[in-house]
């Protein structure tokens, strides 16, 4: 079946139709030209395209003809080739997409522009993995994707990730990676729906409402729960869940090799990585095993653009005493624990597991420390005021709104996310939880049990491996 949609192609883009060999994959003659009036300093025109449905089976064999605006084909088009056929393997079929009319200006972009531009071309997307709309979310012009990518078909093991494209010309923009830390804790629910994601969870733990401040404002933004055992990520081998740094770092090399043969078309666009706390450790070192890639691939090369990394844990010397100087600066500990942890504590010699090989007397000055500042304080943002759990949870269960703000941050967000995040619907629209897990979703893994010894690496000679490629690196505290 055939259906139609719209793009709007800029007039300083027609010369494009003059200037390039067109293989024109997936479209008709049938164009029609359309005027929009509008009051933009440049008019734009808009086309009528029909799609033709491709199946999956072997090579398809497509006509391309020449493509000009309906009545402005020129007599002798000496310029242009003749039309002519193209042998392509397609990897998925493309009756999904005139299923999905909302979302479709930017798929037409990404067919018209990409095939008229180049000699040959390979478009693809996952549908089964496409989201359509999620329970109560806000209408956006932006696809989302969310599935799995197994990065061990022996053992069972696959990662579940989020991906929201960016809000206009996704084909065009960065992809950028996003790792929460922990270890063991949500990048889908901790970066993708409660900090630079595209949504957050509304105050009744039943719907969303935009971020205005997503970052998929100017980027494609993929989340992935990482390692296995984080959220809705898995392993049918349960010695899995006993894993350390350098697996992490493994399984994430494979899932982007797993994910780029989902998604073809993002493969050329430039690679940000970044992350925050732990990923200190999991963003620098997934860089360091895509760099030994592509010294050693001759084929695809990870096109890697930057590196940033927010409140990364890189170091314990500096690290650990930076947290216990910072609550004597704003106040939140007396002189005399901040001097007792500074007398009692050599923290050349501290380890991430606990006694952390330091004496009673630095343990018990920093137990002290930290039973002062409390769990009452946000210790992202000590100046905000706290959630209380235990009232919010039943108030949500009851349909109540138990949105607070507090210096306009919602800081009962994470609780309406954890409720969103385990209902059925929500999950369902997702396409996660596939294996039915023993256990709902959470922030942070109580299943994963990963090696302390890894938190002591000094991840210093990594960042320097990074910058000596001359690939740009932030780090933002």
């Amino acid at each position: 079946p055939k259906s139609q949609i719209r793009v709007q192609i800029k007039r300083s883009d027609h010369s494009i139709f003059q200037h390039r060999r067109i293989y024109h994959l997936l479209l008709t003659e049938n164009l029609k030209q359309k005027e929009t009036m509008e009051s933009r300093p440049k008019p734009a025109t808009t086309y009528e395209l029909k799609i033709r449905a491709v199946s999956t089976s072997g090579a398809e064999k497509l006509r391309a003809p020449g493509i000009y605006p309906q009545n402005s084909r020129p007599k002798n088009p000496a310029h242009l080739p003749p039309p002519t056929s193209l042998v392509l393997p397609i990897p998925v079929t493309l009756e999904v997409i005139a299923a999905m009319a909302g979302s479709w200006r930017a798929a037409a972009l990404a067919v018209a522009m990409v095939c008229l531009v180049a000699s040959s071309c390979v478009l693809g997307f996952p549908e089964e993995d496409l989201v359509g709309r999620l329970p109560g979310q806000p209408v956006v012009g932006f696809r989302q994707f969310a599935g799995y990518v197994d990065v061990d078909v022996k053992a069972g093991r696959s990662l579940f990730y989020y991906f929201a494209e960016a809000q206009d010309h996704a084909v065009g923009r960065p992809l950028t990676l996003w790792l929460n830390g922990g270890p063991g804790c949500s990048s889908v629910g901790g970066g993708a729906f409660t900090e630079l994601g595209p949504f957050y969870p509304r105050g009744d733990g039943r719907g969303l409402r935009l971020n205005k401040k997503s970052w998929n404002k100017v980027s494609n933004l993929l989340f992935v729960e990482s390692p296995a055992g984080v959220g809705w990520s898995y392993s049918n081998t349960s010695s899995d869940y006993n894993t350390g740094d350098a697996r992490t770092a493994n399984d994430m090399y494979k899932f982007l090799l797993g994910w780029y043969k989902k998604f073809p078309e993002y493969r050329s666009s430039s690679l940000l990585l970044s992350g925050e706390s732990y990923a200190g450790h999991y963003i620098p070192q997934l860089t360091d095993v895509l760099l030994t890639h592509n010294e050693k691939s001759k084929g695809f090369k990870f096109n890697i653009k930057g590196v940033a990394i927010g409140n990364p844990l890189l170091k314990l010397d500096r690290d650990v005493p930076a947290t216990y100087e910072y609550f004597w600066s704003h106040g939140m500990i007396s002189d005399e624990i901040f001097l007792a942890i500074n007398k009692g504590c050599d923290f050349e010699d501290y380890t991430f597991g606990s006694p952390h090989n330091e004496s009673k007397s630095c343990n018990d000055a920093i137990a002290e420390a930290n039973s002062i500042v409390g769990q009452y304080v946000n210790n992202y943002d000590v100046i905000l005021d706290v959630c209380y759990p235990s009232i919010v949870m039943q108030e949500l269960r009851l349909r109540k709104y138990v949105t607070k703000i507090s210096l306009g941050v919602d800081v009962c967000m994470s609780y309406e996310r954890y409720f969103y995040f385990n209902l059925p619907e929500v999950q369902h629209a997702l396409h996660a939880n596939r294996t039915h897990l023993p256990y709902g979703w959470g922030m942070c893994s109580d299943v994963l049990n990963y090696t302390d010894k890894d938190g002591n690496i000094n991840i210093l000679p990594l960042l320097r491996r990074i910058v000596e490629h001359k690939i740009p690196l932030w780090i933002f505290r």
